[in-house]
């Protein structure tokens, strides 16, 4: 899975740098708006933490810093802990009154940072206790003590805040008057749990573990996980800036064949023989 991890990553961290652009030219006039900004903040956390996740760069950054695993502890506090916070951020701006939402905002921030400190705790204490660098840490230090309650608290913060990104995007899209709003919550929800299946595959890695087997068998389902879910909580979550050009297009599709349509009974209309249209419709606009 290397391999494919290996073009899959670039690829979703490209992804999350072309909609963080989507949003950034789509919305220039709306660059205070709370929801633009914490988008724009999602996805440049969760680009960074894609390139960051390519196996070949996270070997890079930990040798070149002589700190083993600095890169994994990055990936998850910038794609998981930020990441999660700031999507939680743009969907309350959407569901609620301003002031509402501010409130949910900085509910969601306090247990984001309680979340980090915690997991940089866990991370320094497990990093002291062996100097080995993991390819795989979640799965390869499972059979750690520290390592599986940095993992039950970064796997179980992520669940709760992609089970709360679905629920409210699932509870607002069936009210939203916006029908590329509606599309995009519903995208964004659907998203958002087949994502979790990720977190739970990495919270079983635990159990599997210690009855013997190999987590990395069912690796996998984390990739067809990533595949699958993030581009369409991406995809949703930009929807309503680039949805409406859709519109657009599809409404000049839809005059453009009218027109076409009306094309013979113009010249029939006009007694003009359609075969001598270059010659004669010239004499027509004079």
């Amino acid at each position: 899975m290397t391999e494919v991890k290996g073009v899959l990553f670039p690829v979703l961290a490209g992804l999350c740098f072309v909609a963080l652009m989507v949003e950034a030219r789509a919305r220039v006039r709306a660059r205070r708006d709370p929801a633009v900004v914490a988008l724009r903040v999602a996805f440049t956390a969760k680009g960074v933490a894609f390139v960051l996740a390519t196996p070949a760069v996270a070997a890079a950054v930990d040798r070149h810093s002589g700190i083993p695993d600095l890169g994994a502890l990055v990936i998850h506090l910038a794609g998981g802990v930020v990441f999660s916070a700031a999507v939680l951020g743009a969907v309350a701006f959407w569901a609620h009154p301003s002031a509402k939402a501010r409130q949910r905002v900085r509910w969601h921030a306090g247990i984001a940072l309680l979340v980090g400190i915690s997991m940089v705790s866990l991370w320094v204490l497990a990093a002291l206790e062996s100097d080995q660098r993991a390819d795989h840490y979640l799965v390869q230090g499972a059979h750690r003590p520290i390592v599986d309650v940095y993992l039950l608290l970064y796997v179980g913060g992520l669940l709760v805040a992609l089970a709360e990104i679905a629920r409210i995007c699932l509870r607002y899209a069936r009210i939203a008057g916006d029908s590329w709003l509606r599309i995009g919550l519903y995208s964004t929800a659907l998203g958002a749990m087949i994502y979790s299946v990720n977190f739970i595959n990495r919270a079983a890695g635990i159990i599997f573990v210690r009855l013997g087997l190999d987590p990395l068998r069912w690796e996998l389902v984390v990739v067809l996980g990533l595949a699958v879910g993030m581009p369409l909580i991406i995809g949703g979550l930009t929807v309503p800036a680039w949805g409406p050009y859709l519109s657009a297009a599809r409404s000049w599709i839809r005059d453009w064949r009218i027109y076409r349509s009306l094309y013979a009974i113009w010249f029939a209309a006009l007694s003009i023989d359609p075969r001598n249209r270059p010659a004669r419709a010239g004499n027509l606009l004079r």
